[in-house]
């Protein structure tokens, strides 16, 4: 039994799919969707591999550096570009959210300025808190820098007092 819906979409009530006749679209699918393109991929990497094979006892001569670079080539070109297609999707998002960005209507663009605004502010109000620190800082590096050159004077002073009294004290 099968019903309309008003969208035209037609839907199968469940008791008319049996349990082997799904088992049988979920094998149709893995098969198409999972277990062929992995193989494709399996078999391809199994024939440039005997063709490289094929190549090197062929010609009978001593190719490493040709064969490493063959053999590279074949583990780094599915890598990079396995890679680039999530790169590709950030570069496209990033370019969209700044087109998005730009298209945005007024109201958008009221909120946009108001939070310019706050964090124009907010730098202010950091700028202000961190000004007296700073300003502490500065001064406490003097009286550090001071307190240094005292110590240092009294390490010669002792230094010169010990070497005057032949170091009996």
């Amino acid at each position: 039994m099968s019903r309309r819906r008003a969208s035209g979409y037609q839907y199968r009530d469940f008791d008319e799919r049996t349990p082997d006749a799904a088992m049988a679209k979920h094998r149709r699918e893995m098969l198409l969707q999972a277990y062929l393109p992995l193989g494709g991929i399996a078999a391809t990497m199994v024939v440039v591999l005997l063709v490289m094979l094929l190549a090197m006892t062929i010609n009978r001569t001593e190719q490493v550096g040709t064969t490493a670079a063959c053999m590279s080539a074949l583990i780094l070109l599915p890598t990079a570009l396995v890679c680039i297609v999530p790169y590709a999707l950030i570069v496209a998002t990033a370019a969209g959210v700044r087109k998005l960005n730009v298209w945005l209507p007024t109201p958008m663009a009221r909120l946009r300025n108001f939070m310019h605004g706050v964090n124009r502010a907010s730098y202010g109000v950091a700028r202000r808190v961190a000004a007296p620190v700073i300003w502490l800082n500065t001064r406490f590096a003097m009286l550090e820098s001071l307190f240094e050159k005292f110590n240092q004077y009294m390490k010669r002073r002792s230094e010169t007092h010990l070497l005057e009294s032949g170091g009996d004290d």
